[in-house]
């Protein structure tokens, strides 16, 4: 646990926001702003724990709380998908206990009013299919389910750059002049940037592990043409080369060596 927290970074820019909060009189809403987006990172980091996925470092920057792994990208969907909402429903479990205390007295309605209007915020704004929030990690492991990993890989990208100029077009219509969102907005372009020049790097590096595990799954995905575009996660892939189809431990023998 100890070695966990050695992980947690806080960004410099936070301790410059905290500051001007107190001389400003938005310390309470920054207090419990950030604490929303630290028990949510909580969610992901018991789920994390739990699937004993390798965690490189947690950061808390003022676009948020963002988990880095240093692991396998080819992870079972199940774990994908279960991470991904953990952080949510970390966030209810709160909010209900927020709620608990409120209906019994011990806070009041100040203040439960406040922790509403951030949680759901944060709720609605982290749930967008926008890299790299949570609504897109989700989003990226229903597709890598249902179609070729390369192919997610885009598709992923794509919702994401419409859902941004959707956000973006909302900001101008009714919150111009929150200057805190565009630092987000600055962090978000940068991601998703980030995220297109790393395609071929994620496509490449899962097709790497899978060469060097040599993992074997229940299902199998049969490809007839196409061959590594068609490649999907979690499932063996069988490609015909002509004759018959041969396994792609054998295909990905020919690439790498």
């Amino acid at each position: 646990m100890m070695s966990l927290f050695r992980k947690i970074k806080l960004s410099y820019t936070l301790y410059i926001l905290f500051f001007v909060s107190l001389i400003s009189g938005l310390f309470k809403d920054i207090s419990v702003f950030f604490l929303i987006i630290f028990i949510h990172e909580i969610g992901h980091i018991i789920a994390s724990m739990h699937y004993k996925w390798n965690i490189k470092k947690v950061d808390f920057t003022l676009a948020g709380g963002f988990i880095t792994y240093e692991d396998e990208v080819d992870k079972p969907f199940k774990e994908e998908f279960i991470i991904s909402v953990s952080g949510f429903v970390m966030q209810w479990i709160f909010f209900f206990l927020i709620f608990v205390l409120f209906k019994n007295n011990v806070i009041n309605y100040k203040l439960y009013f406040m922790i509403k209007k951030y949680h759901l915020s944060i709720f609605f704004f982290n749930l967008m299919p926008i890299i790299p929030l949570d609504g897109s990690k989700i989003l990226h492991t229903i597709i890598c389910s249902l179609t070729y990993y390369k192919k997610a890989l885009k598709i992923s990208f794509i919702v994401s750059v419409i859902s941004f100029i959707v956000l973006f077009y909302l900001y101008l219509s009714y919150c111009k002049g929150n200057f805190g969102m565009i630092i987000v907005f600055f962090f978000i372009i940068k991601k998703i940037i980030t995220y297109l020049n790393n395609i071929p790097y994620l496509y490449n590096k899962v097709l790497l592990e899978r060469y060097i595990k040599k993992r074997v799954y229940k299902k199998n995905n049969f490809i007839k043409k196409g061959m590594l575009e068609h490649f999907k996660r979690q499932k063996n892939n069988l490609f015909y080369n002509g004759k018959r189809y041969v396994s792609e431990y054998s295909i990905l023998k020919e690439r790498f060596d």
